[in-house]
C-alpha cells in the first residue's frame, strides 16, 4: 500500500507480509498480523502500532523516538531481528510507537 500525502488508519490487518509507505502522514494500525517481514516507512509522520504479533523489530527515526512496549530508545531499535516475524518499521521526521 502507497499514498503520497495522508494518513493511514487501519484495523485487523492480517497479512503474511506486506509493506505499507507513505511520503507524508501518519499510520497507524491495530491488531496487526503478520507470519513474515512486515515493512512500514513514512518520511513525515508517525507509527503507531497496537497489538501485533511481531517477535523481532528492526525501528528507526531520524528525528524522533522509538517506544516499545516500555522501552525507549531515541534513534534506533532492534530486537530478535533473526526472528521470522519481524516488523521493520521506519520514518525521518516522527516517533515509532509499539503497544
Amino acid at each position: 500500500m502507497n499514498t503520497d500525502d495522508g494518513d493511514i488508519d487501519i484495523n485487523n490487518l492480517k497479512s503474511p507480509s506486506g509493506k505499507i509507505d507513505t511520503s507524508d502522514g501518519d499510520i497507524t494500525i491495530n491488531k496487526l498480523n503478520s507470519k513474515n517481514v512486515f515493512k512500514i516507512n513514512t518520511d513525515d509522520g508517525d507509527i503507531h502500532i497496537s497489538m501485533s504479533n511481531f517477535s523481532g523489530y528492526s525501528l528507526n527515526v531520524d528525528d524522533g523516538d522509538i517506544k516499545v512496549k516500555g522501552d525507549s530508545s531515541s534513534d534506533t531499535f532492534t530486537q530478535n531481528k533473526n526472528s521470522t516475524n519481524v516488523l521493520t518499521a521506519s520514518t525521518q521526521d516522527g516517533d515509532i510507537k509499539i503497544k
